[in-house]
């Protein structure tokens, strides 16, 4: 009988051991710090041209001392919602990280209607986020009145028919408001950020925004267009003020 009740005690001291042992190790494992990068389940094997579903993913933590160079070619969890949507390019096995590689598409390419032409205008970056600029929004031009000469004629009236014949404005207010615009490219991007980000696209040119201009049956400008290019000749194309609307401007 006491040798049976040594067993006894001995299984719950190692138990107590064991419980003890669990504690620190959690403990520890609070105090390192974790990457998460985008994993694929373990229960999906995705195949090639399969579109990312958010039950396809989950996030999968590194020790930051162990990530070496694995951030250069996995997604991090913050382009979580820049992946969703998007097409793989080769199958991905469950349990597998999920790469840049995997998911890099060319960036999307500029398309114009036959009625369409695009004018690109001079920003100031410095007074606008970029990526928070994406195409199809809608923005206006904020030039201050500081930049504009004295009022005076843009065109000569002996060689430009009269409906082009304006005089530059000289607005009671400190700044003329230009628009709205429809954004057909952000400097080189012509796509959301996000993507261009997941697909480690660089974007370039950023201080030019390339806006959509219809043209009416015979072929000319809007109205709208004609007091912006104005307005753009008399400053000098200096970078001008970027105003992002709503969608539903």
């Amino acid at each position: 009988m006491k040798g049976i009740y040594g067993l006894f005690l001995a299984i719950a001291l190692g138990l107590v051991g064991a419980g003890f042992n669990y504690l620190y190790l959690q403990s520890k494992a609070g105090q390192i710090e974790m990457v998460h990068f985008i994993g694929i389940r373990l229960d999906r094997d995705l195949p090639e041209g399969h579109r990312l579903t958010e039950g396809d993913l989950v996030r999968v933590g590194v020790p930051k001392p162990y990530v070496g160079n694995l951030d250069q070619f996995a997604l991090r969890d913050t382009a979580w919602n820049s992946v969703i949507g998007q097409a793989i390019v080769r199958a991905k096995p469950g349990g597998s990280l999920l790469f840049a590689d995997d998911i890099r598409t060319p960036p999307a390419e500029l398309r114009l209607e036959p009625n369409e032409v695009l004018l690109w205008i001079p920003v100031d970056t410095k007074s606008f986020v970029p990526s928070l600029v994406n195409p199809g929004d809608r923005v206006s031009f904020l030039i201050s009145r500081g930049m504009l000469p004295p009022s005076q004629p843009t065109t000569n009236p002996a060689d430009e028919p009269e409906s082009t014949q304006a005089t530059i404005p000289q607005p009671a207010d400190q700044v003329e408001v230009v628009g709205p615009f429809t954004v057909a490219s952000v400097g080189s991007r012509v796509g959301s950020a996000e993507v261009f980000r997941a697909t480690r696209v660089p974007a370039s040119h950023e201080n030019v925004i390339g806006i959509r201009i219809a043209l009416d049956s015979q072929g000319k400008v809007p109205p709208e267009v004609v007091k912006l290019k104005q307005l753009l000749d008399a400053t000098g194309y200096r970078p001008v003020a970027v105003m992002l609307h709503g969608k539903g401007r």
